[in-house]
């Protein structure tokens, strides 16, 4: 996942090099990501590319490599830890 600032000041992540589904790449998973200074993390929205849905996500840096996502839908979450690629 490439994660970028657009021009409306919101971060942005789309799908890169995943080989398993080539048709997934350039798609937009993380939408309107706007840093939240209460919670210290970010907060938007995520569109699994697979499913008709839009999730909660709140994404924190843990250190320069690596983030925790929640993704939320009423009572169900799940977190996703992602690590940087050198």
């Amino acid at each position: 996942m490439e994660i970028y600032l657009a021009a409306d000041s919101a971060y942005y992540g789309k799908m890169i090099n995943d080989n398993s589904t080539p048709s997934k790449n350039g798609t937009i998973i993380l939408k309107k990501l706007k840093y939240d200074k209460g919670s210290q993390a970010f907060k938007g929205i995520m569109h699994p590319h697979d499913a008709d849905v839009d999730l909660d996500v709140t994404v924190t840096v843990i250190d320069k490599d690596r983030l925790k996502m929640i993704a939320r839908k009423l009572l169900i979450s799940r977190t996703v830890y992602l690590a940087r690629i050198k």
